[in-house]
């Protein structure tokens, strides 16, 4: 019943749509009818341009256009015989039964010709000028997943255009199983920490502090042709990965000569688009070109590896004299006009004859300018009663005994206004070598600069500890992030057995915070002077991070190979081997300082004074730091690690027909070895042992080797259209670097490098003793190609992990703020089912209906994790009870739903795209008093509008996330995965002066609706 009336909604709205659009065309004559349709490469599925289009009998024909395309109309009624020819393959007659005013839609797939031909003379060199730019299509997708030797899905160029989309995170959501955190991609329920990204066949770096992941905002929609998703294990596959591995290919070469152009502009409600209240500050000149990371360094000298302010107490005059000499530079800021984004990319093919020899190439540049601004609520610690009322202004609540609990003081309840703007700027250059069709060498060259500039304004109330006072927070954060990435390959034919594939690559992320500043201050809660605030200075370390400056700087570098090679012994026989290499090194480098006053009390108030923020130059000039006012220190000194890590594997695998034609057997073994070095803050490899947590730890063995076995099992039905497919593997995965940066032994205070999360309010924390985990994937899957381009498929998975890494969060320390850390949990096992749907509607009679198409996805997903706190803690006297709980990063239940309109004809498309991810678990509660962070269910709602004009230009509108939805994270302290803050989840855990819970939002806003509007321009 739902799925009908959904059905007849989509109908309603695309008949509205197109109505104007059917009234346009031409008027059909008395019984005839109409075909059009696609000629298509059978085994490329590449578009066939000028290939000859005739009805049998008649004179009624037609050629095909640039994407392979055909229309006749006045076409007699009853049963026609389509004939369909072109230079190098075999003739194909398609019979069609024609209907008085019915459009007949056909896709015609021609086989290669194995005819000799006697002679032939060449009249002419084709002009390379018309020849088609070959993006990746829904047919040769399809086509991928039937004859691939795994379980794969995926998203084609055809299906990216048809969306607006604006970069691979956006793109990646609309594949099945995939969902987001930020910018990064979850696969089938597992966090993204455990999924592996490969660019054109090598390992993405990673830009990012914390996490190894890939970054997919870094990669806009103008440069990718296709992604595909590996869901089985397979021995030519890498080893470390857990939820899958996706592929990422960049836009290719072409043989053609051709320029694209595409400029568009957007706007986004909730006030980021027309205002003149934009915030930004005086950071520098260069940020328009994302390069504003060199105006905003600190001096050289406070840049320094294990620079150590002197100590104020000991060396006051040597303190206060390197303060004035290398004065930090104050951001102040400023209001700023915005009317609209701007996107803009072009793309410049050409083709060179050599000889014999083909050159082929691909320059491509694109240019992003967008600016964000949100409302965030925020509330820590917010869900806790007690029958102690120290807060007369509190909530009240009674349990089923007339028992009154009164609302703790939160620690914190406000509001952050959040103005951010991002510029990117990236480019492509790729050249393709063609010796002949079994010989080509290409190189790939992608840069990619990102620059966030981000101003946060949090106004809050701290009732636990300062019920008296409102605080002000200010902070501004500049991120600079560089990916630059080479790559060399070449595939090889030696003759009808043998074949060579090999990649090499290396490439160069850089992330840099060059000075991250934080200011606080405070007005009394009922002072009437609003715009006069205090600033708060403090005295000890304690308070160093009420006026703080921070830079982080990341490096890393990788390089890569893979060679592959490919016996084949009969036309289902091979055998494939092949070694894998990947070496990275990176480098993390950290300073804090922090303005202390040289006063007593512990913490000073300066002021009040008037908007103080808009003053910072002043109060914090080179001449007020003197014994009697300021001083500067870094209490927690340099925060570094340092990792070389390598990874050495090989497979060797097979491909046999266990009965043929139906029956086929594809798996081996893949050896892998990893071999990690971390070196700590001090630049010494860590031991075996080394402090933790004030403690000594042993830390896991950093030079390991595994042997991954894997098979895939495929049975055939109706001649391949319908198969079973059962497959089964082990793969690894490994600590994240961050993760695992920990302590020295020679470190005094045994703690681990950690960094204050002020927009989060949680100390992040290393953690040296994880443990690699043994993942075992079992998959079954039932596939059904019912024509060219269609695909459905319904298949299950399981996971079983040993040791799988997890986040946690425990109970604040003395700060007040949340400690977060990895650790292994003892195991976890998932269990999902998955659909995939890829149908045309084509063959309906209704005009309307016919040029439609869908793709729908849906994944459900269970996940249990189990651990005790003897796990996570290896303290004496622990707990080492089991708790279940749900996988990090799981959501139960994940749809994909896109409904198309497309008109050959008129060159007409109309999308509507629909996602949605359910609750899903960010961060596990370690201790009391927390409760897990959950991320709370969310829809998006695309719709979009593309008219070809000409065949120079193409216009193209779209409106996301037209719902606008909420997105929020709340603190699920009754443990029940579902957000109720009414009084029936009141959870009462003692009946006299017990404290009682329930689930409160940690995070909420509204991200906005974005509207846009672009042109296409193609140069021939």
């Amino acid at each position: 019943m739902i799925i009908s009336r959904l059905v007849t909604l989509f109908y309603c709205w695309f008949y509205m749509i197109s109505a104007p659009v059917a009234l346009a065309f031409a008027p059909v004559e008395d019984g005839t009818g109409e075909i059009s349709g696609k000629v298509l490469d059978a085994e490329t599925g590449e578009e066939l341009i000028g290939a000859t289009v005739v009805i049998k009998g008649t004179q009624n024909g037609s050629i095909t256009g640039l994407s392979g395309d055909f229309y006749l109309s006045g076409v007699e009624e009853g049963n026609q015989t389509l004939v369909v020819s072109f230079v190098g393959y075999a003739t194909s007659e398609i019979a069609v039964k024609i209907q008085q005013g019915i459009l007949v839609n056909v896709t015609v797939q021609l086989q290669s010709s194995t005819t000799q031909l006697d002679e032939i003379v060449v009249v002419a060199k084709a002009d390379i000028r018309y020849s088609p730019i070959r993006n990746s299509t829904d047919i040769q997708l399809v086509n991928a997943i039937k004859y691939s030797e795994g379980i794969i899905t995926g998203i084609s160029n055809e299906q990216i255009i048809k969306s607006v989309d604006r970069d691979a995170s956006q793109i990646a959501q609309r594949i099945s199983g995939v969902s987001l955190v930020d910018r990064f991609v979850v696969i089938r329920g597992l966090d993204t920490r455990y999924n592996l990204t490969l660019i054109n066949g090598i390992v993405a770096p990673s830009s990012e502090d914390n996490s190894r992941a890939f970054s997919y905002d870094a990669l806009p929609t103008g440069v990718i042709d296709r992604m595909e998703l590996e869901k089985s294990p397979a021995p030519h596959l890498p080893a470390m990965w857990g939820g899958g591995i996706m592929k990422i290919y960049t836009r290719n070469f072409a043989k053609a000569r051709q320029i694209n152009i595409n400029v568009s502009g957007a706007a986004r409600t909730e006030g980021s688009s027309f205002t003149n209240n934009f915030v930004t500050y005086n950071g520098s000149s260069k940020d328009w070109m994302a390069n504003g990371a060199g105006d905003r360094r600190l001096p050289a000298l406070l840049r320094q590896p294990y620079f150590q302010y002197p100590n104020i107490n000991d060396y006051p005059l040597e303190n206060l004299s390197i303060a004035r000499s290398n004065s930090f530079r104050t951001f102040t800021p400023t209001q700023d006009t915005h009317d609209f984004d701007k996107r803009a990319n072009i793309s410049y093919y050409d083709s060179w004859q050599i000889g014999k020899l083909s050159l082929n190439n691909l320059t491509a540049a694109s240019y992003t300018q967008e600016r964000f601004f949100w409302d965030l609520d925020r509330a820590f610690n917010a869900g806790v009663y007690s029958q102690v009322n120290n807060n007369p202004d509190s909530d009240t609540l009674v349990n089923g005994e007339g028992q009154q609990f009164f609302l703790e003081r939160p620690d914190l309840i406000g509001t952050d206004s959040i103005h951010e703007e991002q510029i990117r700027i990236s480019a492509v250059q790729s050249l393709g070598l063609l010796f002949n069709d079994d010989h080509n060498v290409s190189v790939t060259l992608f840069y990619n600069r990102f620059g966030t500039d981000r101003v946060l304004n949090r106004t809050s109330v701290d009732l636990n500890t300062q019920e008296d006072e409102i605080a002000k927070n200010f902070l501004f954060r500049y991120e600079q992030r560089d990916i630059i990435v080479g790559q060399l390959g070449g595939s090889h034919r030696l003759n009808d057995k043998h074949s060579i594939d090999w990649t090499v690559g290396s490439s160069i992320t850089r992330n840099d915070i060059p000075d991250l500043q934080r200011f606080l201050f405070v007005q009394n809660i009922e002072d009437d002077s609003a715009g006069f605030w205090s600033v708060r200075v403090g005295r000890g370390t304690g308070d160093d991070t009420f006026q703080s400056h921070y830079v982080f700087e990341t490096e890393e570098r990788s390089l890569t190979g893979r060679l592959d090679y490919r016996l084949d012994l009969s036309s289902q026989v091979y055998l494939r081997a092949g070694v894998f290499y990947d070496r990275k090194e990176r480098e993390f480098f950290s300073q804090r300082y922090a303005i202390f006053s040289t006063q007593d009390p512990n913490s000073v108030d300066y002021g009040p004074v008037y908007r103080p923020w808009l003053k910072l130059d002043s109060i914090y000039a080179a001449e007020n730091f003197d014994l009697d006012q300021l001083y500067l220190a870094n209490p927690q000194g340099q925060g570094a690690y340092f990792f070389d890590d390598e990874s050495r594997e090989a497979y060797a695998s097979m491909s046999y027909p266990l009965i043929p034609d139906r029956l086929s057997f594809y798996g081996g073994v893949r050896y892998a070895r990893f071999k990690r070095v971390l070196y700590d803050q001090f630049n010494l490899p860590t031991e075996s042992t080394t402090r933790f947590a004030g403690r000594i730890v042993t830390v896991p063995d950093q030079d390991v080797t595994y042997l991954l076995p894997s098979a895939n099992l495929k049975y055939n039905f109706m001649d391949g259209d319908l198969a079973i497919r059962l497959a089964y593997g082990q793969s690894v995965d490994r600590p994240q670097f961050r993760e695992q940066a920990g302590a020295s032994s020679l470190d005094p205070n045994g703690e681990s490098f950690s960094f204050y999360d002020f927009e989060n309010n949680e100390d992040f924390t290393g953690n040296p003793t994880i443990e690699n985990s043994l993942i075992h994937h079992g998959d079954l899957r039932l596939e059904f190609f019912p024509r060219s381009g269609e695909f459905m498929s319904i298949g299950g998975f399981y996971k079983f992990i040993d040791k799988p890494i997890q986040r946690f969060v425990e109970s604040p320390g003395d700060d007040g703020s949340p400690d977060v850390f990895y650790a292994n949990a003892r195991e976890a096992e998932i269990f999902g089912m998955e659909l995939e749907v890829r149908k045309k509607f084509d063959f309906l009679k209704n005009p309307v209906l016919r040029n439609m198409s869908i793709n729908l996805n849906a994944s459900y997903i269970i996940s249990e994790a189990r651990y005790s706190l003897s796990d996570i803690y290896s303290l004496p006297g622990v707990s080492d009870d089991l708790e279940t709980i749900r996988l990090q990063g799981t959501s139960p239940y994940l749809l994909n739903g896109a409904l198309y309109y497309e008109s050959i004809r008129s060159g007409t498309l109309l999308s509507v795209i629909y996602n949605l991810t359910w609750d899903r678990i960010r961060e596990y509660n370690a201790g009391p008093n927390i409760g897990d962070l959950v991320e709370g269910r969310r829809g998006q709602l695309d719709l979009v509008f593309k008219q070809r004009i000409s065949d120079l230009l193409t216009v193209k509108a779209g409106a996301q996330n037209v719902l606008n939805q909420r997105i929020y994270f709340y603190r699920d302290l009754d443990n029940n995965y579902v957000f109720d803050p009414d009084l029936s989840s009141i959870r009462f855990e003692g009946q006299n002066g017990g404290n009682v819970r329930r689930d409160y939002e940690e995070v909420a806003y509204r991200p906005g609706a974005y509207y846009s509007l672009g042109f296409s321009f193609t140069i021939n």
